[in-house]
Protein backbone atom coordinates (compact mmCIF):
# COMPACT_ATOMS: atom_id res chain seq x y z
CA UNK A 1 0.00 0.00 0.00
CA UNK A 2 1.00 3.18 -0.85
CA UNK A 3 1.60 5.97 1.79
CA UNK A 4 2.29 9.04 -0.41
CA UNK A 5 -1.33 9.53 -0.55
CA UNK A 6 -1.96 9.33 3.34
CA UNK A 7 1.10 12.11 4.07
CA UNK A 8 -0.57 14.24 1.83
CA UNK A 9 -3.95 14.13 3.24
CA UNK A 10 -2.45 15.09 6.50
CA UNK A 11 -0.33 17.64 4.82
CA UNK A 12 -3.37 19.03 4.04
CA UNK A 13 -5.40 19.05 7.40
CA UNK A 14 -2.59 21.15 8.39
CA UNK A 15 -3.26 23.38 6.01
CA UNK A 16 -6.60 23.83 7.40
CA UNK A 17 -5.22 23.97 10.96
CA UNK A 18 -2.61 26.33 10.14
CA UNK A 19 -5.73 28.72 8.69
CA UNK A 20 -7.16 28.06 12.14
CA UNK A 21 -4.03 29.73 13.41
CA UNK A 22 -4.21 32.68 11.53
CA UNK A 23 -8.02 33.43 13.00
CA UNK A 24 -6.89 33.34 16.46
CA UNK A 25 -3.44 35.62 15.61
CA UNK A 26 -5.93 38.25 14.19
CA UNK A 27 -7.87 38.03 17.46
CA UNK A 28 -5.03 38.15 19.84
CA UNK A 29 -2.62 40.23 17.78
CA UNK A 30 -4.05 42.12 15.67
CA UNK A 31 -1.07 44.11 14.73
CA UNK A 32 0.55 40.88 13.69
CA UNK A 33 3.66 41.63 15.35
CA UNK A 34 4.16 38.97 17.61
CA UNK A 35 6.54 35.87 16.47
CA UNK A 36 6.60 37.36 13.17
CA UNK A 37 9.90 35.04 12.00
CA UNK A 38 7.76 32.14 13.29
CA UNK A 39 4.89 32.44 10.99
CA UNK A 40 7.29 33.51 7.93
CA UNK A 41 9.25 30.33 8.72
CA UNK A 42 6.06 27.91 9.05
CA UNK A 43 4.82 29.71 6.07
CA UNK A 44 7.82 28.18 4.02
CA UNK A 45 8.01 25.14 4.99
CA UNK A 46 4.46 24.48 3.99
CA UNK A 47 5.63 25.94 0.64
CA UNK A 48 8.77 23.49 0.10
CA UNK A 49 6.74 20.46 1.11
CA UNK A 50 4.18 20.81 -1.42
CA UNK A 51 6.34 21.38 -4.01
CA UNK A 52 8.02 17.67 -2.74
CA UNK A 53 6.82 14.63 -4.71
CA UNK A 54 7.09 12.73 -1.62
CA UNK A 55 7.29 14.52 1.19
CA UNK A 56 8.12 11.93 4.10
CA UNK A 57 6.17 11.26 7.13
CA UNK A 58 8.93 13.17 9.91
CA UNK A 59 8.85 15.72 7.60
CA UNK A 60 4.64 16.36 8.08
CA UNK A 61 5.26 15.44 11.91
CA UNK A 62 7.59 18.11 12.44
CA UNK A 63 5.22 20.37 11.25
CA UNK A 64 2.60 19.50 13.21
CA UNK A 65 4.45 19.92 16.20
CA UNK A 66 5.61 23.25 14.94
CA UNK A 67 2.02 24.21 14.67
CA UNK A 68 0.73 22.82 18.40
CA UNK A 69 3.86 24.72 19.91
CA UNK A 70 2.52 27.95 17.69
CA UNK A 71 -1.15 27.66 19.14
CA UNK A 72 -0.34 27.35 22.70
CA UNK A 73 2.72 30.34 22.09
CA UNK A 74 -0.35 32.58 20.72
CA UNK A 75 -2.59 31.25 23.84
CA UNK A 76 0.07 32.00 26.59
CA UNK A 77 0.31 36.05 24.76
CA UNK A 78 -3.71 35.92 24.74
CA UNK A 79 -2.94 35.07 28.56
CA UNK A 80 -0.17 37.74 29.04
CA UNK A 81 -1.73 40.42 26.72
CA UNK A 82 -5.29 40.48 29.00
CA UNK A 83 -3.17 40.22 32.52
CA UNK A 84 -1.48 43.28 31.19
CA UNK A 85 -3.89 45.53 30.13
CA UNK A 86 -6.49 44.72 32.86
CA UNK A 87 -3.62 45.27 35.81
CA UNK A 88 -1.92 48.23 34.37
CA UNK A 89 -4.38 50.52 32.60
CA UNK A 90 -6.33 49.95 35.87
CA UNK A 91 -3.94 51.05 38.35
CA UNK A 92 -2.29 54.02 36.47
CA UNK A 93 -6.08 55.45 36.81
CA UNK A 94 -6.26 54.69 40.36
CA UNK A 95 -2.48 55.36 42.21
CA UNK A 96 -0.48 58.35 42.11
CA UNK A 97 2.69 57.39 39.76
CA UNK A 98 5.17 58.39 42.51
CA UNK A 99 3.34 55.69 44.73
CA UNK A 100 3.84 53.41 42.01
CA UNK A 101 7.28 53.96 41.48
CA UNK A 102 7.86 53.18 45.12
CA UNK A 103 6.64 49.69 45.24
CA UNK A 104 9.11 46.77 44.24
CA UNK A 105 5.71 44.67 43.18
CA UNK A 106 4.72 47.12 40.93
CA UNK A 107 7.93 48.22 39.06
CA UNK A 108 8.99 44.22 38.83
CA UNK A 109 5.84 43.63 37.27
CA UNK A 110 6.13 46.44 35.11
CA UNK A 111 9.65 45.29 33.64
CA UNK A 112 8.52 41.73 33.39
CA UNK A 113 5.55 43.01 31.62
CA UNK A 114 8.07 44.67 29.02
CA UNK A 115 10.27 42.02 28.84
CA UNK A 116 7.67 39.42 28.06
CA UNK A 117 6.15 41.53 25.12
CA UNK A 118 9.90 41.87 23.65
CA UNK A 119 10.29 38.30 23.92
CA UNK A 120 6.71 37.50 22.34
CA UNK A 121 7.31 39.93 19.38
CA UNK A 122 10.71 38.46 18.77
CA UNK A 123 9.73 34.69 18.75
CA UNK A 124 11.62 33.89 21.98
CA UNK A 125 11.70 30.15 23.58
CA UNK A 126 8.80 29.41 21.30
CA UNK A 127 10.36 25.64 21.74
CA UNK A 128 9.72 25.85 25.45
CA UNK A 129 7.06 28.56 26.05
CA UNK A 130 6.89 31.72 28.10
CA UNK A 131 3.68 30.22 30.41
CA UNK A 132 6.91 30.24 33.61
CA UNK A 133 7.19 34.02 32.49
CA UNK A 134 3.60 34.90 32.23
CA UNK A 135 3.50 32.77 35.80
CA UNK A 136 6.01 34.81 36.93
CA UNK A 137 3.88 38.15 35.90
CA UNK A 138 1.00 36.78 37.78
CA UNK A 139 2.79 36.78 40.73
CA UNK A 140 4.29 40.31 40.67
CA UNK A 141 0.62 41.76 40.06
CA UNK A 142 -0.88 39.29 42.50
CA UNK A 143 1.62 40.82 45.36
CA UNK A 144 0.99 43.87 44.69
CA UNK A 145 -2.51 43.48 44.80
CA UNK A 146 -2.15 42.12 48.30
CA UNK A 147 -0.34 45.49 49.56
CA UNK A 148 -2.77 47.60 47.56
CA UNK A 149 -6.66 46.01 48.80
CA UNK A 150 -8.10 49.52 47.74
CA UNK A 151 -7.64 48.45 44.21
CA UNK A 152 -10.89 46.21 44.35
CA UNK A 153 -12.69 48.44 45.46
CA UNK A 154 -14.25 52.13 45.26
CA UNK A 155 -15.65 52.50 48.36
CA UNK A 156 -13.97 55.07 50.89
CA UNK A 157 -11.40 53.18 52.97
CA UNK A 158 -13.19 54.36 56.02
CA UNK A 159 -16.36 52.43 54.79
CA UNK A 160 -14.65 49.28 54.64
CA UNK A 161 -15.78 46.23 56.59
CA UNK A 162 -13.29 46.17 58.70
CA UNK A 163 -14.30 49.40 60.55
CA UNK A 164 -17.92 48.31 60.30
CA UNK A 165 -17.91 47.60 64.66
CA UNK A 166 -16.07 50.75 65.72
CA UNK A 167 -19.27 52.68 63.36
CA UNK A 168 -21.97 51.03 65.04
CA UNK A 169 -20.34 51.99 68.37
CA UNK A 170 -19.41 55.46 67.64
CA UNK A 171 -21.99 57.96 68.91
CA UNK A 172 -21.22 60.70 66.39
CA UNK A 173 -20.18 60.21 62.89
CA UNK A 174 -17.55 57.74 62.36
CA UNK A 175 -14.09 59.92 61.26
CA UNK A 176 -11.17 57.76 60.60
CA UNK A 177 -8.33 59.92 60.50
CA UNK A 178 -9.93 61.43 63.93
CA UNK A 179 -9.99 58.06 64.79
CA UNK A 180 -6.87 56.50 64.33
CA UNK A 181 -5.23 59.55 65.68
CA UNK A 182 -6.75 59.09 68.88
CA UNK A 183 -6.03 55.27 69.29
CA UNK A 184 -2.29 55.14 67.46
CA UNK A 185 0.58 56.68 69.20
CA UNK A 186 2.09 58.93 66.98
CA UNK A 187 4.72 59.76 69.20
CA UNK A 188 8.38 59.06 68.79
CA UNK A 189 9.27 55.23 69.48
CA UNK A 190 12.13 55.18 72.23
CA UNK A 191 15.14 53.91 70.41
CA UNK A 192 16.07 50.01 71.15
CA UNK A 193 19.08 48.57 72.93
CA UNK A 194 20.28 47.40 69.18
CA UNK A 195 19.97 50.57 67.86
CA UNK A 196 21.09 52.38 70.52
CA UNK A 197 24.28 49.81 69.88
CA UNK A 198 24.46 50.40 66.45
CA UNK A 199 24.77 54.21 66.53
CA UNK A 200 27.44 53.82 70.01
CA UNK A 201 30.01 51.38 67.43
CA UNK A 202 29.23 54.41 64.39
CA UNK A 203 30.55 56.96 66.89
CA UNK A 204 33.55 55.17 68.09
CA UNK A 205 34.62 54.57 64.43
CA UNK A 206 34.12 58.09 63.78
CA UNK A 207 36.00 59.19 66.80
CA UNK A 208 38.37 57.06 65.85
CA UNK A 209 38.75 58.66 62.79
CA UNK A 210 39.21 62.21 64.52
CA UNK A 211 41.77 61.31 67.09
CA UNK A 212 43.78 60.26 63.84
CA UNK A 213 43.23 63.59 62.33
CA UNK A 214 43.65 65.37 65.98
CA UNK A 215 47.43 63.42 66.36
CA UNK A 216 48.46 65.02 63.04
CA UNK A 217 47.33 68.32 63.97
CA UNK A 218 44.18 68.43 61.84
CA UNK A 219 40.34 68.86 62.80
CA UNK A 220 37.97 65.99 61.41
CA UNK A 221 34.96 67.36 59.02
CA UNK A 222 32.69 65.48 62.18
CA UNK A 223 34.63 66.64 65.14
CA UNK A 224 31.74 69.30 66.86
CA UNK A 225 29.15 67.44 65.70
CA UNK A 226 30.63 64.16 66.94
CA UNK A 227 30.64 65.82 70.37
CA UNK A 228 26.70 66.58 70.32
CA UNK A 229 26.35 62.65 69.38
CA UNK A 230 28.45 61.91 72.55
CA UNK A 231 26.71 64.24 74.52
CA UNK A 232 23.11 62.41 73.22
CA UNK A 233 24.64 59.00 73.70
CA UNK A 234 25.77 59.33 77.39
CA UNK A 235 22.43 61.34 78.60
CA UNK A 236 20.27 58.93 76.50
CA UNK A 237 19.13 61.81 75.26
CA UNK A 238 16.64 60.74 72.02
CA UNK A 239 16.07 64.17 70.52
CA UNK A 240 19.54 64.81 70.86
CA UNK A 241 21.16 62.04 69.22
CA UNK A 242 18.61 62.09 66.30
CA UNK A 243 19.54 65.76 65.70
CA UNK A 244 23.50 65.19 65.85
CA UNK A 245 22.86 61.99 63.08
CA UNK A 246 20.98 64.76 60.79
CA UNK A 247 23.90 67.37 61.41
CA UNK A 248 26.50 64.31 60.57
CA UNK A 249 24.50 63.24 57.19
CA UNK A 250 24.67 66.50 56.20
CA UNK A 251 28.54 66.44 55.90
CA UNK A 252 28.40 62.98 54.64
CA UNK A 253 28.61 61.88 50.90
CA UNK A 254 25.65 59.78 50.79
CA UNK A 255 25.97 56.41 49.37
CA UNK A 256 24.48 55.67 45.51
CA UNK A 257 24.47 53.29 42.99
CA UNK A 258 25.64 54.48 39.27
CA UNK A 259 25.08 51.67 37.39
CA UNK A 260 23.60 49.11 37.07
CA UNK A 261 20.20 50.79 37.12
CA UNK A 262 17.41 48.76 39.16
CA UNK A 263 14.86 46.28 37.78
CA UNK A 264 16.78 45.34 34.68
CA UNK A 265 17.12 42.19 32.39
CA UNK A 266 21.40 41.41 31.00
CA UNK A 267 22.36 38.29 29.27
CA UNK A 268 25.71 39.49 31.18
CA UNK A 269 26.73 37.24 33.45
CA UNK A 270 29.65 38.88 34.72
CA UNK A 271 29.06 42.79 35.35
CA UNK A 272 30.50 45.50 37.18
CA UNK A 273 28.62 47.63 39.67
CA UNK A 274 29.67 51.19 40.10
CA UNK A 275 28.78 54.51 42.63
CA UNK A 276 29.67 56.90 45.24
CA UNK A 277 30.10 57.52 48.94
CA UNK A 278 32.22 59.41 51.30
CA UNK A 279 36.18 58.84 51.05
CA UNK A 280 38.10 56.53 52.61
CA UNK A 281 34.88 54.01 54.07
CA UNK A 282 33.88 50.51 53.17
CA UNK A 283 31.27 49.40 50.99
CA UNK A 284 29.65 45.86 51.80
CA UNK A 285 27.59 44.30 48.42
CA UNK A 286 26.05 40.96 48.97
CA UNK A 287 24.41 38.90 45.94
CA UNK A 288 21.90 36.84 46.62
CA UNK A 289 23.06 36.31 50.07
CA UNK A 290 26.38 34.95 49.12
CA UNK A 291 29.58 35.81 51.07
CA UNK A 292 29.76 39.77 51.02
CA UNK A 293 32.12 41.64 48.97
CA UNK A 294 33.70 44.73 50.52
CA UNK A 295 35.74 47.64 48.62
CA UNK A 296 37.18 51.32 50.31
CA UNK A 297 35.56 54.40 48.59
CA UNK A 298 37.96 56.52 46.91
CA UNK A 299 39.11 60.00 47.42
CA UNK A 300 37.20 60.86 44.73
CA UNK A 301 33.98 59.17 46.38
CA UNK A 302 33.89 56.41 44.23
CA UNK A 303 33.50 52.55 44.26
CA UNK A 304 33.75 49.88 42.08
CA UNK A 305 32.73 46.25 42.38
CA UNK A 306 34.44 44.64 39.24
CA UNK A 307 33.19 41.27 37.70
CA UNK A 308 29.99 40.31 39.61
CA UNK A 309 28.92 37.09 38.68
CA UNK A 310 25.18 36.86 38.40
CA UNK A 311 22.91 33.31 38.79
CA UNK A 312 20.28 32.49 35.93
CA UNK A 313 16.97 34.07 36.90
CA UNK A 314 16.13 36.36 39.70
CA UNK A 315 19.30 37.99 41.47
CA UNK A 316 19.58 40.73 44.57
CA UNK A 317 22.15 42.73 45.09
CA UNK A 318 22.22 44.71 48.87
CA UNK A 319 25.01 47.60 48.89
CA UNK A 320 25.27 49.71 51.73
CA UNK A 321 28.07 51.92 53.69
CA UNK A 322 29.17 49.79 56.78
CA UNK A 323 30.93 52.77 58.20
CA UNK A 324 27.91 55.18 57.95
CA UNK A 325 24.84 52.31 57.85
CA UNK A 326 24.48 53.69 61.88
CA UNK A 327 23.06 56.95 60.33
CA UNK A 328 19.95 56.19 58.55
CA UNK A 329 20.00 52.24 58.28
CA UNK A 330 19.26 51.93 54.81
CA UNK A 331 20.27 49.38 52.45
CA UNK A 332 20.37 49.69 48.86
CA UNK A 333 18.53 46.28 46.57
CA UNK A 334 19.51 45.87 43.54
CA UNK A 335 16.77 43.67 41.35
CA UNK A 336 18.36 42.13 38.02
CA UNK A 337 17.31 39.20 35.65
CA UNK A 338 19.85 37.23 33.78
CA UNK A 339 18.73 35.50 30.88
CA UNK A 340 20.06 32.51 29.97
CA UNK A 341 23.17 33.05 27.78
CA UNK A 342 25.61 30.96 26.56
CA UNK A 343 28.83 33.20 25.07
CA UNK A 344 29.67 30.16 22.78
CA UNK A 345 26.46 29.98 20.30
CA UNK A 346 27.08 30.52 16.99
CA UNK A 347 30.56 29.11 17.37
CA UNK A 348 32.64 25.62 16.17
CA UNK A 349 34.78 23.34 17.47
CA UNK A 350 37.87 23.09 15.29
CA UNK A 351 38.64 19.54 15.75
CA UNK A 352 35.15 18.25 15.40
CA UNK A 353 33.66 21.25 13.40
CA UNK A 354 30.26 21.19 15.27
CA UNK A 355 28.24 23.83 16.21
CA UNK A 356 28.33 24.26 20.11
CA UNK A 357 24.75 23.83 21.83
CA UNK A 358 23.25 25.27 25.02
CA UNK A 359 23.09 21.92 26.96
CA UNK A 360 27.11 20.92 26.13
CA UNK A 361 28.28 23.93 28.46
CA UNK A 362 29.67 20.98 30.94
CA UNK A 363 31.43 19.96 27.74
CA UNK A 364 32.96 22.84 26.28
CA UNK A 365 35.93 25.06 27.77
CA UNK A 366 37.59 28.23 27.33
CA UNK A 367 41.45 28.61 26.66
CA UNK A 368 42.97 31.02 28.95
CA UNK A 369 45.49 31.93 26.51
CA UNK A 370 43.40 32.78 23.11
CA UNK A 371 40.00 32.77 25.21
CA UNK A 372 38.67 30.55 22.20
CA UNK A 373 35.62 27.51 22.94
CA UNK A 374 36.06 24.00 22.90
CA UNK A 375 35.27 20.63 23.24
CA UNK A 376 36.85 18.89 26.54
CA UNK A 377 37.68 15.95 24.48
CA UNK A 378 39.05 17.35 21.59
CA UNK A 379 41.45 18.81 24.44
CA UNK A 380 42.46 15.21 25.34
CA UNK A 381 42.55 14.39 22.32
CA UNK A 382 45.27 17.07 21.38
CA UNK A 383 47.64 16.05 23.82
CA UNK A 384 45.61 18.19 26.51
CA UNK A 385 46.68 21.52 24.26
CA UNK A 386 44.35 24.22 22.77
CA UNK A 387 43.38 22.48 19.40
CA UNK A 388 43.16 26.41 18.21
CA UNK A 389 45.92 26.90 15.16
CA UNK A 390 48.87 29.11 16.53
CA UNK A 391 48.09 28.60 20.09
CA UNK A 392 49.61 25.50 22.57
CA UNK A 393 47.39 27.02 25.69
CA UNK A 394 47.70 24.36 28.58
CA UNK A 395 45.40 26.02 30.71
CA UNK A 396 41.39 25.84 30.51
CA UNK A 397 37.95 27.45 32.23
CA UNK A 398 35.61 25.51 32.63
CA UNK A 399 31.49 26.01 32.95
CA UNK A 400 31.97 26.64 36.99
CA UNK A 401 34.49 29.75 36.12
CA UNK A 402 33.94 32.94 36.08
CA UNK A 403 35.83 34.07 32.92
CA UNK A 404 33.80 31.13 31.29
CA UNK A 405 31.03 33.42 30.63
CA UNK A 406 32.60 36.66 29.88
CA UNK A 407 32.23 37.98 26.89
CA UNK A 408 36.13 39.50 26.63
Amino acid sequence: MKTQPIVKFHLSKLAEAYQELLKIRSSVDEHGIIAVEIFHGIEKEFKYLRELEEPSSAQVKSLEKRLIQLKHYLQQFDRYSQLSKSFFQKITSQIDSQILQSSYSYLAAKNRARQLFEDFRDGRYFDIGLQKGVDQLRHFIDLFRAKMPSLNTQVPIGDLDIFQPIRQNSDEEFDLKDYLSKQIDTSPNKISVDRIKQIKDGYYYLYSKSLAYQIQGKEHKLAKRLTLLETGLRKQNEQVIYKALRLIQQLVQPTAITSPTNYINTQQKLIKLTGISEPDSTIILRINNNRPLRVVVDQDQNFVFEDIELQFGDNTLICYNQDFLFLDNHKYHLHIHLERHYPFIGMYDPLTQKAFQENEAQIIVRCKICKNYEYDFSVEENNNRCVFPKCDGKEFWNWEDREYWSEQ
